[in-house]
């Protein structure tokens, strides 16, 4: 993600009532669905709203086409998610709220050391890399 030059979607299949393991089986089936659609999909480590959880980074591959962030955004509700972060080409990073589809702009995205990260709210983990939005 250091290199980023397509829009991404990070979102879990994991929910609150989860245990680990279930956390962790949820967002497996939720990445086989979104391979299955034809999406490039990584996993990676998120916290939201101070909660770890297993991720997935998902790359649009057609930027100029919406269909990938109508396809995130519908798994996302069938796993009972909240939101999806989404970062653009640019950076640029807003939460889309899956109920309503509102955006909330968050700011850049961008690498920072750990210590930064886990005093936030909210931190993307990939390959050892912390990521947050709005530093």
């Amino acid at each position: 993600m250091r290199e980023l030059t397509r829009p991404v979607y990070i979102l879990s299949g994991a929910v609150a009532i989860d245990t680990a393991a279930s956390a962790i089986d949820h967002t497996a089936t939720l990445a086989d669905k979104l391979r299955a659609l034809g999406y490039a999909v990584g996993d990676c480590w998120g916290c939201y709203k101070k909660r770890k959880e297993p991720a997935l980074v998902v790359v649009d591959e057609t930027p100029g086409n919406d269909q990938c962030e109508k396809d995130v955004l519908r798994l996302a509700r069938q796993y009972g998610q909240e939101s999806v972060l989404a970062i653009d080409a640019t950076r640029h990073a807003s939460l889309i709220y899956c109920e309503d589809e509102k955006r909330e702009s968050l700011g850049e995205w961008r690498a920072v050391p750990q210590s930064v990260a886990k005093a936030r709210d909210a931190y993307t983990r990939r390959a050892g890399v912390y990521y947050v939005a709005g530093y």
